[in-house]
């Protein structure tokens, strides 16, 4: 990054939803972070996922078969989750549970990117790469989240695995856009057990910090201990 990158204070422009991306209190705009990231793409060369590999012949239907699905309908109140937030995951208005699954092998670094995208998240580690379990389910929240953050770091791709109305749908995402379906069971044959046992609310962030998974909200940092967490991660590599 050079000198002038650090000094550069462009004007924050409008993004498509007609949020204000200026520069706020810490000073660093939406564009600021995605010029200094322009400087880091070759870090991340080597980092897209392989989970779209071979599945073309099976991305059929890309839903989750009753299998797939807790067998006790208490699990959502077991969870926390309210009547009302049921009913609407019943309706297919507000999904169960939505995942980013990525390749970042470090969930705080998935956290401080997910900070800068305005994702709130909490972030998980796993052996396949760190996952984002989504706060915001409503509607298109999931497919925003996804959107926002493959925007941000152009080099990174995510699955977007999605529990609407107990149907499963996975997709890859990539520069901003939703790419090819992936059938959940093929996805979860590729990737950590933690990713299928979230989606179906067969463990929560609590039972998997329990388990000694490193678990890292959004709402522990803010934007300037975000910026200072990516520098730091890809300066190391």
């Amino acid at each position: 990054m050079t000198d002038s990158d650090n000094d550069a204070k462009p004007e924050g422009p409008k993004d498509t939803s007609g949020h204000d991306n200026g520069p706020g209190a810490d000073g660093l705009s939406d564009e600021d972070v995605r010029r200094a990231l322009e400087g880091y793409e070759k870090e991340f060369a080597d980092m897209d996922l392989d989970m779209g590999s071979g599945s073309g012949s099976a991305s059929g239907t890309g839903s989750g078969t009753k299998d797939d699905l807790p067998d006790d309908p208490t699990a959502g109140a077991a969870s926390g989750e309210s009547f009302d937030d049921q009913l609407q995951g019943i309706l297919g208005n507000k999904a169960r549970q939505a995942l980013l699954v990525t390749n970042l092998s470090e969930p705080g670094l998935l956290a401080a990117f997910c900070v800068m995208a305005g994702i709130d998240a909490t972030c998980i580690g796993a052996s396949t790469g760190a996952v984002a379990l989504l706060h915001d389910t409503a509607d298109q929240g999931p497919e925003e989240a996804a959107r926002r953050l493959t925007t941000l770091v152009t080099s990174l791709s995510v699955v977007l695995v999605v529990n609407r109305a107990d149907r499963l749908e996975a997709h890859i995402w990539l520069d901003g856009t939703k790419g090819e379906k992936i059938a959940p069971p093929l996805l979860f044959m590729q990737v950590d057990s933690v990713v299928e046992d979230l989606v179906i609310s067969q463990a929560t962030p609590d039972t998997l910090r329990e388990d000694g998974r490193t678990v890292v909200e959004t709402s522990s940092m803010d934007r300037d201990q975000a910026w200072t967490t990516i520098t730091r991660f890809l300066r190391s590599g």
